[in-house]
């Protein structure tokens, strides 16, 4: 779910009052903007919306309905109306054409309400019908349900004197039954300048595609491992992956002080499938004044081997005297 906020310009200066449920899909839903309205200033306003995301499978030529409550937790009655919408994600867009078929079908849905009065303290439940065509394709399709206030504009000269309303969004996951693909691609992004030094970050990050049919929650962990007895485990965030789209999953390595090559293997735990992928590999160095010892060792070294002929007997004949 995702908020979006219009102000309401008060004759008196107060606090904010709002309530809202935040979730972790919130990430995939852009925009805020605020508009101003003049209200009584006796007014104390707060929506809440139920559910925050709305999951459901669907069946070709059948209808399936679910059911969205909204609350006015405020004293006075609110106007609200409500709007079905193509889904909006930040993640990257892949397959743009299949993409746009599949995260705007606004067309399948009906409400039994769009214009609303949300009664002072009180729930309105709202039935959500949803109709796949026949010929629907399998896998996930997508829309988002948005609750508006309507209430008329008006100019507010002191900026300070406002409280806001809420413009609630709720995105609705759907699933057509038929034919299911999973599909992952793992992409490490391309490591320029596979040497760094010990005790440096080092951020390796890596591009997940879903070339799949459905959307999945990707739960990613990285080992990383020397051809001695270093080895470290990472688990990171999950990534929820609509089809068609990418993102990208970064981790921050602190380099030990051991130097020598190391294989980074990520394995992606994808709709109950892992995908691997060990192609990612880092030389550690000593830090620069241990290099430079390393470098003049070296050095002196191959000098005495190249030398050792007249090195050698001149040392003896040091030594005897």
């Amino acid at each position: 779910m995702h908020y979006r906020y219009v102000l309401v310009g008060l004759s008196h200066k107060c606090a904010w009052i709002v309530s809202a449920f935040l979730i972790t899909l919130a990430t995939f839903f852009i925009g805020e903007n605020t508009t101003t309205y003049a209200q009584p200033a006796d007014e104390t306003i707060g929506v809440r919306i139920t559910p925050a995301i709305i999951e459901t499978a669907l069946i070709p030529g059948k209808t399936t309905t679910k059911q969205l409550q909204i609350t006015n937790q405020g004293n006075q009655s609110l106007p609200y109306v409500i709007s079905v919408e193509g889904l909006l994600v930040d993640n990257e867009v892949v397959r743009v054409p299949a993409f746009q078929q599949q995260f705007d079908v606004r067309q399948w849905v009906e409400l039994s309400e769009s214009y609303i009065i949300l009664p002072a303290n009180e729930p309105v439940d709202i039935d959500i019908f949803i109709t796949p065509p026949q010929d629907a394709s399998p896998g996930g399709h997508y829309f988002q349900l948005r609750a508006q206030p309507l209430v008329r504009e008006s100019t507010v000269s002191n900026p300070d004197n406002l409280r806001a309303i809420p413009e609630l969004t709720v995105p609705v996951l759907t699933t057509v039954a038929g034919a299911l693909k999973s599909d992952l691609v793992i992409e490490p992004q391309p490591n320029t300048f596979p040497f760094d030094s010990s005790g440096q970050n080092r951020a390796i990050r890596y591009r997940l595609e879903n070339r799949g049919n459905n959307h999945h929650f990707a739960r990613p962990k990285l080992t990383i491992r020397n051809n001695k007895s270093y080895i470290k485990e990472v688990e990171l965030e999950p990534v929820f992956l609509l089809p068609g789209t990418a993102d990208y999953i970064t981790y921050d390595w602190q380099l030990p002080d051991s130097w020598g090559s190391y294989v980074i293997t990520a394995d992606i735990v994808f709709d109950g499938k892992t995908y691997s992928d060990s192609s990612y590999q880092l030389w550690v160095l000593p830090q620069l004044e241990q290099s430079l010892l390393v470098i003049i060792g070296l050095a002196g070294a191959a000098f005495i081997y190249r030398y050792r002929k007249t090195i050698v007997p001149a040392a003896r004949t040091l030594i005897e005297k």
